[in-house]
């Protein structure tokens, strides 16, 4: 069962980004959540895209409040922040660290 911040989170991502909505390609929502972590190696513009899509999604989620804590208006969570994107059928994005060591970088 979802926490409100997380249906919020759900409602804002369907919302706003047409990959998670009903409507959007299932097979590039899946590429997005697989571990793409290796694909730098094969396919560098598809790892390149794939990490900034992701980037993209987890700075403007934060910017909106949706990833925020108490405490910082930016927080990232390494070990959580993977169940806070998670979807039924899909599950979790395997490769968000390589994305936030990216960001970070």
């Amino acid at each position: 069962m979802a926490t409100k911040k997380h249906s919020k989170l759900k409602s804002y991502l369907e919302n706003n980004f047409t990959e998670f909505s009903e409507t959007g390609s299932l097979d590039r929502l899946k590429a997005l959540y697989s571990d793409f972590s290796k694909l730098w190696i094969l396919n560098k513009y598809g790892y390149d895209s794939h990490v900034s899509y992701w980037r993209r999604i987890i700075l403007d989620c934060s910017q909106q409040g949706y990833l925020r804590s108490s405490d910082y208006a930016i927080v990232i969570d390494q070990d959580t922040i993977a169940e806070q994107f998670q979807k039924p059928l899909i599950g979790k994005p395997l490769a968000l660290d390589c994305v936030i060591v990216r960001t970070i970088e």
